[in-house]
């Protein structure tokens, strides 16, 4: 469960950072706490002392938020991860997303970066290339 949770995230909004062993970095706006806590929850036995920020401001362009942040320790079972997406140190989709995006894997990242539009799910990926996001499309619809 962990992992496709893990997948799921780190389409969306969550990050890997690697220092010799990698971390996961996880941040929400006070608007969505109880997503954070939920994922938290289930990522805290990777954290010290169950830490937790206390929602700090964050400017995005010129709003500004309350966010939650936690970051787990450096551990080498999230490596394969970081590697999988982040193999030159900037995220990208792995051309094998379709065997990693099961059907959780999918709710976390609507639930991390979704938005219903009118009658219609809208899955945010500004930030990926046409052909990253191509093989979340080809993913998605094979699965």
């Amino acid at each position: 469960m962990e992992i496709q949770v893990l997948i799921g995230i780190i389409i969306s909004d969550g990050t890997l950072e690697k220092r010799g062993n990698t971390r996961f970095h996880f941040t929400q706006s006070d608007k969505h706490k109880e997503f954070f806590f939920m994922v938290y929850d289930i990522f805290k036995k990777y954290c010290t002392d169950n830490i937790v920020s206390s929602p700090k401001s964050r400017m995005i362009n010129t709003k500004t938020y309350l966010c939650y942040t936690f970051t787990t320790k450096q551990l080498p079972c999230f490596n394969e991860y970081y590697d999988m997406f982040n193999p030159l140190g900037v995220k990208v989709v792995p051309k094998t997303i379709e065997t990693y995006l099961t059907p959780l894997a999918l709710a976390f990242w609507i639930m991390g970066d979704g938005s219903k539009q009118n009658e219609g799910l809208h899955l945010n990926t500004y930030g990926l290339k046409l052909e990253d996001i191509n093989l979340l499309v080809d993913a998605l619809n094979k699965n």
